[in-house]
């Protein structure tokens, strides 16, 4: 009988990672690390993982992947953002490459690029993977850095496989989304059109943890198949920010009106990854 794939888990007790647990325990050999000391139906060693002498508990357990969900999440502190995600992120990753671990899945957030500032407007609309960086409250800019981080793990490590998953807002499974409605631009106003459920981005995990490609870095939008708005994209975004703000010419294309704000396309055909957890509205 083949052995379980053995995973390092962060986040164990958060709300992905306890449900990634309960989905997958039987499928997985899980280990968790997390100050609590305690994650339900895994293995688990209390301490933080961005520090070399708690990882150290784990010597002698064979990692075939870490998982990595733990993080600081919106509107943290600059310094706290940066500390956590971005130095506890590279000393994960040193820590488990050094024992021989050559998959890592990053839980990433669509924020990456700025959208926690209200004035947030990006480059070009559907956004893809390519949307620089423009933050400058932290948060998403300690997600760049969390990412850099993986390219740099990457140039050092050439022979380990890297996934950077963008996750959207997430919903609990079976949970409404509520639809976005025209009005004034806020704090996470393009972030609000990213909403998901958290079932479709564990399926997005457990692909990156089973996929067959190479080594590199592979970074994807995990966001929702169609805006979660019953108004034409374009004319929700002109409301917002004026006719001129960013190219919506995509959108005004017959059949497009509610295509997504991050584009899929990629996740779609280099994972297989597919949003299912869509409440009625919003199916096809």
């Amino acid at each position: 009988m083949q052995d379980k794939t053995t995973i390092l888990l962060t986040g164990g007790t958060g709300f992905v990672g306890s449900r990634f647990i309960e989905k997958f325990k039987d499928d997985y050999e899980i280990v968790c690390i997390t100050r609590g000391g305690s994650s339900g139906g895994a293995q688990s060693f209390k301490g933080y993982f961005g520090s070399f002498e708690d990882l150290r508990q784990l010597d002698n357990i064979k990692m075939d992947a870490v998982v990595h969900l733990a993080a600081v999440t919106g509107g943290c502190l600059e310094r706290d953002g940066i500390i956590v995600n971005c130095e506890g992120t590279r000393c994960l990753m040193r820590y488990a490459a050094e024992h021989g671990c050559r998959r890592f899945v990053l839980a990433s957030s669509i924020a990456i690029v700025g959208s926690e500032n209200k004035d947030f407007v990006p480059t070009q609309l559907p956004m893809t993977e390519d949307e620089p960086c423009v933050d400058k409250h932290g948060y998403g800019f300690s997600k760049h850095l969390m990412e850099e981080v993986s390219h740099y793990h990457s140039r050092q490590f050439p022979e380990n496989i890297i996934f950077n998953l963008r996750l959207g807002g997430l919903k609990p499974s079976g949970a409404d989304i509520t639809p976005r409605e025209p009005g004034p631009p806020s704090n996470w106003w393009f972030t609000t059109l990213g909403q998901l459920s958290v079932h479709d981005a564990i399926d997005a995990i457990r692909l990156s943890l089973d996929s067959g490609l190479g080594p590199g870095v592979h970074t994807y939008w995990i966001a929702p198949p169609k805006a979660p708005t019953l108004t034409p994209v374009h004319e929700l975004v002109e409301q917002a920010f004026g006719p001129d703000a960013v190219d919506l010419s995509h959108y005004k294309q017959p059949g497009h009106e509610l295509d997504p704000i991050y584009s899929i396309e990629k996740a779609r055909r280099e994972l297989g990854w597919e949003p299912k957890d869509l409440p009625d509205w919003m199916e096809e």
